[in-house]
């Protein structure tokens, strides 16, 4: 097993051969305790316009994309990102050690209108 990755749930309960084919199934296709965690991303946008003159206006743009800056590690199933995949590989049920997301990022833009 690649030491860079981390395990994320337990593959002891899993098959450790794969099935015969033609054979009729005796596995269950759904755990309930095997699931990923939610998507944690908190993008905010805040825009506030000064009014210089009559006809000239300054807008000011803040977003933030990923605001808490919460990573959230890619899957690999058997090297592949399909949960349907080999369950028999030594890279079934583990993380990845890179975000699967993107980092905290701010963008500000300044606007004048006329």
């Amino acid at each position: 097993m690649d030491i860079t990755n981390d395990v994320y749930f337990n593959t002891s309960i899993f098959p450790t051969q794969a099935q015969a084919p033609y054979t009729l199934r005796n596995f269950p296709t759904v755990f309930p305790d095997v699931r990923t965690k939610p998507l944690n991303i908190a993008d905010v946008s805040l825009y506030k316009q000064f009014n210089l003159t009559e006809k000239i206006h300054l807008q000011l743009h803040c977003d933030a994309h990923n605001l808490g800056n919460f990573p959230w590690f890619s899957q690999t199933w058997g090297g592949n990102p399909d949960p349907t995949s080999d369950v028999t590989s030594s890279q079934f049920g583990t993380l990845q050690n890179e975000m699967g997301n993107e980092v905290r990022m701010f963008v500000m833009v300044a606007k004048i209108v006329f």
